[in-house]
């Protein structure tokens, strides 16, 4: 800090002397930082004077207390906003699992339930095994006229022929099994009244009905070849079912031209 007398400027040690010999007399004024002892200027004392012993430290004051901020005002934290009001709109729905709609499962392969095999389908009744019976027959001549077999002539229907597929049909269904019975052309010309013949035939155990029967039947070189036969010009069928509920099939081409 530094005061100034006239041109001259003074500090610290030297303030008493320059104070002495500058100021003389009662008519003295004094400067900035210094007061007026008698007839001479004195640097002001910073320092506080200190308490005399036992003079008890006054307490500085207790500010007063400050109201927390109202909320949304003064800086205080927003409130969240009021409801929407009940204008008799529809809440939007709780998420899954607490009452809202579940999600649909995944796809399979993804995680998801693996789809159940086809329904196995088997004739139980002598009326449906008839069905089958016709129903093969019809799917076979589809087969002919699809591919152009013999210019797509159908096969005809011949009743004699029907009785013995369904025999030899039924002793399948009674063995639970495709082996070990003979296909005898002599009891199907017997049944049929023939004299001569020129025949094939074929059979098979299915849970699927007629078209899984004729789907094998075209995998197999020597049945398929029946078909493409134009000498076999007649058709019999016959399906029965056994304890294992699989059905078994068997049909029988023939020739009945004497």
């Amino acid at each position: 800090m530094a005061i100034r007398f006239g041109g001259w400027a003074a500090s610290g040690a030297l303030l008493s002397a320059l104070a002495l010999s500058a100021c003389g007399g009662d008519d003295v004024e004094c400067g900035t930082g210094t007061h007026q002892v008698g007839s001479v200027c004195v640097a002001d004392d910073p320092t506080p004077p200190r308490p005399e012993a036992g003079t008890p430290t006054p307490t500085p004051p207790t500010p007063p207390a400050v109201p927390p901020p109202t909320p949304g005002v003064d800086g205080g934290p927003t409130p969240p906003p009021p409801p929407p009001p009940d204008d008799g709109g529809t809440p939007p729905p709780p998420p899954p699992g607490d009452g809202g709609p579940t999600p649909p499962p995944p796809p399979p392969g993804d995680g998801g339930p693996v789809p159940p095999p086809p329904m196995s389908m088997s004739c139980t009744t002598p009326e449906m095994c008839a069905a089958w019976s016709m129903e093969l027959a019809t799917l076979i001549n589809n087969h002919r006229a699809t591919m152009g077999l013999c210019g797509g002539t159908p096969y005809t229907w011949h009743d004699g022929l029907a009785t013995t597929a369904l025999r030899n049909s039924q002793a399948m269904a009674t063995s639970d099994s495709l082996t070990g019975i003979p296909m005898l052309f002599e009891a199907a010309m017997m049944d049929s009244g023939l004299t001569a013949y020129d025949g094939g035939a074929a059979f098979s155990g299915t849970r699927l009905g007629p078209m899984d029967v004729l789907t094998r039947w075209l995998t197999n070189a020597d049945i398929a070849g029946y078909f493409a036969n134009c000498n076999l010009t007649h058709i019999g069928a016959g399906f029965a079912t056994g304890a294992s509920t699989v059905s078994y099939g068997t049909i029988i081409l023939f020739d009945p031209t004497p």
